[in-house]
């Protein structure tokens, strides 16, 4: 059933009122969990874009023609009271713009002081469908899907193995993963390392860049790509067949096949491994 854009839908919800103490970034509060399950429509949908702060965001391919949504929630307070009130105020939104189908969350009053919120979301949905996943503090992982994909946290690391011929990740504090027959790439951290495997037989383009960890790329044997690769402190090492290289011990500019365009591969502090794979 399609919805429309402001409509909140409540699904299936199978509230599990728990209370316990919170550490770490809400300091010493108390906090009420609970869980929900949503089925969602799609038809006249292209892409699934989902939203969060504090919390990861698993996305896999499933059979079936609806986007299946596990929920789990954690509503904090300064006492339980203003907990159990938090967890009232907390809305899980869903809603169709167009032909993107919106996952969120919000508070659905003014949001109180001594209130915060963790909310995860795991997701199985039809592989068609590209997806746009974002989270603050939080792992992100999509496994199977065969549409684009962008992905962006903070905190946490990205893993991506799936068919996207358009891939795009970032993090900050965090390795990124990314399996997938690209086209496009871009996967970007700042503390962690990078590892992207091209499968696919296409002309690779776009940047891969870490400034605190190394970088591994692997081209499939029927690729192609114009490499250029930087690091500051570490070595750059290869051993694919390039038809033109030029290569210093910090930098290396190299065509592997019939390529156009320019795959950037960069870190400050950190190896950088080209590879047949």
């Amino acid at each position: 059933m399609r919805r429309t854009t402001s409509m909140l839908l409540m699904g299936v919800v199978a509230a599990l009122p728990m209370s316990g103490c919170a550490v770490g970034g809400w300091g010493s509060k108390v906090h009420v969990s609970g869980a929900e399950d949503h089925a969602l429509a799609t038809a006249g949908i292209e892409m699934f874009d989902a939203k969060t702060h504090n919390g990861h965001i698993n996305v896999s391919a499933g059979e079936g023609d609806e986007i299946i949504v596990h929920v789990k929630k954690k509503a904090y307070g300064s006492t339980m009271a203003s907990a159990e009130e938090a967890m009232e105020a907390l809305e899980i939104v869903t809603e169709q713009e167009g032909d993107v189908q919106k996952l969120y969350w919000r508070w659905s009053e003014m949001k109180r002081g001594d209130w915060s919120a963790g909310v995860t979301y795991d997701v199985v949905l039809p592989a068609r469908l590209a997806v746009k996943l974002r989270t603050h503090n939080g792992p992100v992982k999509v496994a199977g899907t065969l549409g684009d994909t962008a992905v962006r946290t903070h905190n946490g690391k990205v893993e991506i193995d799936n068919e996207g011929a358009v891939v795009q990740a970032r993090t900050h504090n965090g390795g990124v993963s990314i399996t997938a027959p690209v086209r496009e790439v871009m996967a970007r951290t700042h503390n962690g390392g990078v590892s992207v495997c091209a499968t696919g037989e296409h002309n690779v383009t776009g940047m891969v860049r870490t400034h605190n960890g190394g970088v591994s790329v692997r081209l499939n044997e029927s690729a192609s790509a114009k490499l250029k690769c930087k690091t500051h402190n570490g070595g750059i090492s290869t051993s694919l067949p390039f038809k033109t290289m030029n290569k210093t011990r910090r930098s290396m500019s190299a065509t592997y096949g019939e390529a156009s365009g320019e795959l950037t591969v960069q870190t400050h502090n950190g190896g950088i491994r080209i590879k047949k794979g």
